[in-house]
């Protein structure tokens, strides 16, 4: 429900988008003890990305409901990224 109506705002899923990044990040590294090298970094993007095409899915039926949502990928991808180096 509250995704729905961050959507409607537009600028809600890109929030949500980093919000998952972060959480994401930081939880390869809790998970890796520290270790930020390339695998895991490209582990954080690959989960953080597939977080958002299934939060796609099942709040939409769809991977791409509107052009904002086009945004929440790569914006989920960095963010997952510098979590992990935060």
């Amino acid at each position: 429900m509250l995704a729905r109506v961050l959507v409607v705002l537009g600028v809600g899923i890109v929030i949500l988008s980093a919000l998952l990044g972060i959480t994401v990040g930081r939880l390869v590294r809790w998970g890796t003890r520290g270790q930020t090298q390339q695998p895991f970094a490209a582990t954080a993007v690959a989960c953080a990305l597939l977080g958002v095409l299934v939060a796609g899915i099942l709040a939409f039926a769809t991977p791409v409901p509107n052009l904002w949502f086009l945004l929440a990928y790569p914006v989920a991808g960095w963010f997952a990224a510098r979590g992990l180096h935060l």
